[in-house]
């Protein structure tokens, strides 16, 4: 077998174009919902890890991903 381990990770993206200051809204709302109380009671009841990426830390993980996918989809070969 294969030895290998996934993660169930989820994002907001905003499509091309949007202000700095909108940005900075979408920012500010997931930094102020990730850090409530009640989402901290649904990771540990879940037992989910929080890895939050902002902006650019994101953008940098999904390239990082899309390149491990499409090593995997080749295969050993390629």
């Amino acid at each position: 077998g294969i030895d290998i381990a996934l993660s169930n990770w989820r994002g907001f993206v905003a499509p091309p174009g949007v202000s700095t200051s909108g940005l900075d809204h979408i920012s500010r709302v997931v930094h102020e919902l990730r850090t409530s109380p009640r989402w901290r009671q649904v990771l540990e009841r879940n037992g989910w890890s929080d890895a939050y990426l902002p902006g650019a830390e994101f953008g940098a993980f999904l390239a990082t991903q899309n390149a491990s996918v499409a090593r995997t989809l080749r295969g050993p070969d390629h």
